[in-house]
């Protein structure tokens, strides 16, 4: 009996040392527990802020990556002016040089007498015909004699001077006088053109634009005969210049407001090489070429067609004015 009582005395001290010796490690083990709750917790809250940040540099990047490809299109439009401006300096520069020659080979000194006006202002620039739809009377006023053939800034001065003021002044002016005005001016290298200069003051003074026009196209620097009926007018080449286009070549698609250099070379590249061929496409077409170039999609071509078709009827008042109501070649009210 004694025994079992021992025994049974020293079940329970091993049960009680058992005990006490396992609830420190099971305290342990729940604390640590609750620090690795509070450690994921923690890890978990720096992940959503993590996948926050991660979610505003995307949508930055979204907003970089739209912002550059806007950038992109306006450079293209700058380069596009810019090169029209380039364009119209070498054609001013080639006037020049080609004037200079001709003063040079009559009288080397007349430089010196102030006489050089570009009378041929645009020479470099062919569009013939097709400025019919040209409002000439809109363009110029009666007091610009400087669109007749033969009438440079000097000349005009001078005519102005001795009471020459219009058109219908000059169509009253005979040949013997204005011949007199120009010989007293010490101008006596426009002698010989200055008998044509009453006709064509007439025919712009009584609105008679394409005879004139033509009549002009069989002059050259106001003398009869002498000039290429393929080469412009006068009149063209300064209202060309007016209404601010620098090229009538059909191949260039830059004239078109919204289409740059680049654009360009990628519709060439798709078959549409001239303005009746971007006259008869389909906006859709356009916008599956344009589609082809990520950098390309904020361009719009809706107008594209429109602008072409007006520039190949040679309507240039009207695609002026249509320009000058686009925002950036896109319709604004639309």
């Amino acid at each position: 009996m004694a025994l079992d009582i021992l025994l049974l005395h020293s079940m329970s001290m091993f049960w009680c040392f058992f005990w006490f010796a396992l609830l420190p490690l099971l305290i342990g083990a729940l604390i640590g527990w609750l620090l690795a709750q509070g450690r994921i917790r923690r890890l978990s809250d720096q992940l959503a802020t993590t996948q926050g940040d991660l979610d505003r540099t995307k949508a930055e990047l979204n907003q970089t990556s739209s912002d550059l490809s806007t950038l992109k299109y306006q450079y293209e439009e700058l380069e596009k002016e810019n090169q029209e401006l380039r364009t119209r300096v070498g054609s001013l520069r080639g006037d020049v040089d080609v004037l200079t020659a001709k003063l040079n080979e009559i009288d080397p000194n007349i430089l010196a007498s102030g006489a050089l006006g570009l009378s041929s202002a645009g020479a470099g620039v062919d569009f013939g015909l097709r400025a019919q739809g040209i409002a000439w009377g809109d363009l110029f006023t009666s007091d610009n004699l400087q669109i007749v053939e033969g009438i440079g800034p000097k000349v005009e001065e001078v005519l102005k001077a001795n009471g020459i003021n219009n058109w219908s002044d000059l169509a009253a002016t005979s040949e013997d006088r204005l011949k007199q005005v120009l010989t007293d001016a010490g101008l006596a290298i426009t002698i010989a053109s200055a008998g044509t200069w009453p006709r064509q003051a007439g025919l712009a003074r009584d609105g008679k634009w394409a005879e004139l026009l033509e009549y002009q196209k069989f002059l050259d620097d106001g003398r009869e005969g002498a000039g290429s009926m393929d080469s412009p007018a006068k009149i063209e080449s300064l209202a060309f210049k007016i209404l601010g286009f620098s090229t009538s070549d059909p191949d260039d698609l830059k004239i078109v407001e919204g289409i740059g250099p680049k654009i360009e070379a990628l519709l060439k590249a798709n078959g549409i090489n001239n303005w009746s061929d971007l006259a008869a496409a389909a906006v859709e077409r356009l916008q599956s070429i344009l589609d082809q170039d990520e950098s390309f999609r904020l361009a719009k071509p809706k107008t594209w067609p429109k602008q072409a078709q007006l520039a190949a009827d040679g309507k240039w008042s009207e695609l002026k004015e249509y320009q000058d109501f686009l925002l950036g070649g896109n319709d604004p009210t639309a």
